[in-house]
């Protein structure tokens, strides 16, 4: 099995803040990234998007290089923000996307047991957040938001669990 993982964000815009620590979604899921990809670097690869290009284009150039390299399930992990609490995980709503989408986000679940605010479909009549992520490539993707990084609770739950969540989200994907 060939992952990719599409850190969210890029290093010119990091996204969300932790409320406890300042760090952003791009930096703390780089290092979630890497915890993930050391399971089996030879079939795991992280991608950066470049974020000096407009929003759209920058999706389309990081899942043209995700293509490029072939993959059977691409994972775009990012946390949550806007006062909540809880696991969500989105899905294009492929068949291939949704089958991924529930193991993962249940072990995601299982292992942080914070609130299960379940797995999402984004597709062309429910277009939203993430939604150019989960369709822009050909395999099946997932956008992952495991916490939300402005609940103090919810980031010491993911800090203290984090080398426990990149274990669950490998071996829930690889056996996808």
């Amino acid at each position: 099995m060939r992952i990719a993982i599409v850190v969210g964000h890029s290093f010119e815009d990091g996204g969300a803040v932790r409320c406890v620590d300042g760090v952003q979604e791009h930096a703390w899921n780089t290092d979630l990234a890497e915890m993930i990809a050391a399971h089996d670097p030879k079939n795991i690869k992280i991608f950066h998007r470049k974020g000096s290009l407009p929003y759209k284009r920058e999706i389309e150039e990081v899942y043209a290089r995700v293509d490029a390299w072939g993959c059977d399930l691409s994972i775009e992990p990012h946390f949550n923000a806007g006062g909540g609490t809880g696991t969500e995980t989105f899905s294009s709503g492929s068949k291939g996307s949704l089958k991924a989408a529930a193991k993962v986000h249940a072990a995601i679940v299982k292992t942080l047991g914070l609130k299960d605010r379940g797995v999402k479909i984004r597709n062309a009549t429910v277009k939203g957040r993430g939604y150019e992520s989960l369709v822009s490539g050909k395999a099946p993707a997932l956008l992952l938001e495991p916490y939300f990084g402005d609940n103090a609770g919810d980031c010491a739950v993911a800090d203290n669990n984090k080398k426990a969540l990149a274990a669950a989200i490998y071996l829930a994907a690889v056996g996808c």
